[in-house]
């Protein structure tokens, strides 16, 4: 009758929460190791700019990015600040321009 839901309201509502302001974000960041936005952009393949661009639209914003990019950007933010990764922590990766 109805399908079976493999998450909680909860997490799901938490996965698209808020993670706060450009400047909030960065002082989390700078917290675990990264010297700025565009350090931790280039070290997961994005672009600086478009890291900031994402970040400014969607940072305090509950819903979910539109654009794919977006919602990737936002999805790897969220986990290194959910788990905690520092720079020493990760593998830089290299992605297509």
């Amino acid at each position: 009758m109805f399908p079976i839901l493999r998450h909680s309201v909860v997490e799901v509502m938490s996965e698209f929460s808020p993670i706060g302001t450009t400047e909030e974000i960065l002082v989390r960041l700078q917290a675990l190791g990264w010297r700025s936005i565009a350090h931790w952009a280039r070290a997961h393949g994005y672009r600086p700019g478009t890291v900031r661009m994402v970040l400014a639209r969607w940072g305090t914003r509950a819903d979910r990015p539109h654009g794919g990019i977006g919602r990737m950007i936002m999805r790897d933010l969220r986990a290194t600040l959910a788990e905690r990764r520092a720079p020493r922590d990760i593998q830089p990766v290299e992605r297509a321009a």
